[in-house]
């Protein structure tokens, strides 16, 4: 019996299709399997609660709704601002970040990620939201991203347990998810910026105001772009 003799050369476009499929495959494997659909666990906003909130100085009606609800988290000042058709309705202190300083540059360096996200996935505890997990990695972080093959993605969340990337406690937690659950699943926004911008934005002050966070965002590839070159020294 005679075997078919593979030329040397075939042998390397072999090897090489070969590992450029395997490369491909376990970079979207974890992707394959995580949750990609917003809002597994239905939320609805509370009129209790919308009461309460406004009586402690919420911009807002107890069973009002919005259009749109962007919540602008800010890591060097742990803060959150909460901005709606109406302006900015209200604004909380994050309890801590699970995160070092700085940009995140590899995908498993331990520091939260900075950019613009929807909601993937709100998991729940019995019949209360437990966490709230956003669409990262976006193609821009894939992109600007260091991800050693084969390696799970990192997970961003916001939740009430301290071991979450964004810890809340627990009222803290029930006021950000009764507010995103007033807008539209498809209109629930949320940007991580490192710090807060100048201009000390108070409860009420228009929608017109975030025009300045909107030129943030225009600057932020950017920024992120040089950043980057400059943290790994290209």
């Amino acid at each position: 019996m005679t075997f078919l003799k593979i030329p040397p050369i075939l042998k390397i476009v072999l090897v090489l299709v070969f590992a450029v499929g395997l490369f491909f495959f376990l970079k979207f494997l974890p992707r394959v399997f995580s949750p990609q659909s917003s809002g597994s666990f239905s939320i609805s906003p509370s009129s209790e609660l919308g009461q309460q909130m406004h009586s402690q100085g919420w911009l807002l009606q107890p069973d009002e709704k919005f259009e749109f609800i962007w919540v602008l988290i800010f890591k060097q000042s742990s803060q959150i601002e909460f901005w709606s058709p109406r302006g900015l309705i209200g604004h909380l202190d994050i309890h801590s970040l699970n995160s070092t300083p700085g940009r995140k540059v590899y995908n498993n360096d331990g520091r939260l990620p900075e950019g613009f996200y929807k909601i993937r996935e709100i998991t729940s505890n019995n019949d209360s939201a437990q966490s709230v997990i956003l669409n990262y990695p976006t193609p821009v972080d894939e992109n600007e991203l260091i991800i050693k093959l084969g390696e799970p993605l990192y997970q961003l969340r916001i939740g009430s347990k301290p071991d979450l990337e964004v810890f809340l406690n627990a009222e803290k937690f029930k006021h950000l998810v009764d507010i995103l659950a007033r807008a539209p699943e498809s209109e629930r926004n949320i940007a991580i910026f490192p710090k807060s911008p100048p201009l000390q934005a108070q409860v009420g002050d228009p929608i017109s105001t975030i025009n300045i966070y909107k030129q943030l965002e225009v600057l932020y590839g950017k920024l992120k772009k040089l950043d980057t070159k400059i943290q790994l020294g290209l």
